[in-house]
């Protein structure tokens, strides 16, 4: 099969009994649960659909790893254990395919953990890359725990009726999500009810840097949820049916630009800024039909150049401290 795009894959097949593994100079190969444990290529073979016992289909315990799919899905049958789990090894690329979890899924589809320094140099150790990857029917989809580390996270689309959260992320050096879609609830379940929504789209404490660019989140009680985060840019983004759309809790130097964020009356606030927040910054962003556009308690920050038509209720709420630098449009 050649190496092309997930999105253009029509796959199929049964789990073979043991994995096929060829030379470390040439493609390394997986056909059912198992290790990476040497460096390079590797590539899955075909659908992979079985029981985890408590393990991950697919542990990485190597550095320099690019894990290729090549547009086959993955699927613990009992529930028991990440699909991929790289813990204290980098850089890891993993890309191309599908990830399924089952109704009893608590473990996140794909867990890295960059507790442990590895033996390369700052710029290449613990990086972690997700990309052209498609989740499905999670409860977690992704989670990157604290340590010296980045994530980044490309094209992917992330869908489930019955999630919390899409990607979890700790005090990393870095965060980067571009051109991600994430929906935690298809349809809304109720038109009443703030129990249709998932948990959060987004959500990262104590990330050095944030990036999140050209995303698309919809249906979660928080889209995006950053707290003590020390610098960032969250521009460009779509947010809909969200009850809270962006918020900021002890965050420093986040530019908030060009995003539109678009609800019902039924959902609650567009912006938000906490206390303990510094020197933020709103420009250009849009809001419509949430019940208040921004509400900033916390000093320090600055908004201008905004559009916030709200559906119920004052269009910003600034409790002082906080510079309007003109230009915002409200009803």
């Amino acid at each position: 099969m050649g190496n092309f795009p997930w999105k253009h894959l029509l796959c199929s097949g049964s789990v073979i009994a043991a994995a096929a593994t060829m030379p470390a100079s040439a493609q390394q190969q997986l056909s059912t649960q198992g290790i990476v444990s040497a460096p390079g290529a590797w590539e899955v073979t075909q659908n992979i659909s079985m029981p985890c016992n408590g393990v991950p289909l697919i542990e990485i315990r190597a550095d320099n790893v690019t894990l290729d799919l090549k547009g086959f899905s993955l699927n613990c049958t009992d529930d028991s254990a990440p699909l991929i789990e790289a813990r204290n090894f980098g850089p890891v690329v993993i890309r191309n395919g599908f990830l399924v979890g089952g109704p009893k899924q608590h473990e996140p589809l794909v867990r890295v953990d960059p507790r442990v320094t590895a033996s390369l140099s700052l710029s290449e150790r613990m990086t972690f890359r997700l990309e052209d990857l498609l989740f499905r029917e999670f409860a977690i989809a992704v989670v990157a725990d604290s340590g010296p580390g980045s994530i980044v996270m490309k094209n992917c689309d992330l869908v489930s009726s019955r999630a919390r959260t899409g990607l979890e992320a700790g005090a990393m050096d870095k965060v980067e999500l571009v051109g991600n879609t994430i929906r935690l609830t298809p349809e809304p379940v109720s038109t009443s009810s703030v129990l249709a929504y998932g948990d959060r789209g987004v959500n990262i404490s104590g990330a050095r840097m944030v990036t999140l660019r050209n995303n698309s989140i919809d249906h979660a009680f928080v889209a995006v949820e950053l707290s003590g985060v020390h610098s960032g840019v969250v521009a460009n983004n779509l947010i809909a049916r969200s009850h809270f759309g962006i918020r900021l809790s002890e965050t420093t130097r986040v530019a908030i630009l060009d995003n539109t964020l678009t609800a019902t009356e039924l959902e609650w606030g567009a912006i938000v800024i906490n206390d303990g927040c510094r020197e933020n910054s709103l420009q250009r962003n849009t809001s419509l039909g949430y019940r208040f556009g921004l509400s900033a308690s916390s000093a320090e920050s600055q908004y201008s150049d905004n559009r916030f038509l709200a559906a119920n209720g004052a269009s910003i709420t600034d409790s002082g401290g906080n510079f309007d630098a003109g230009e915002n449009k409200v009803n």
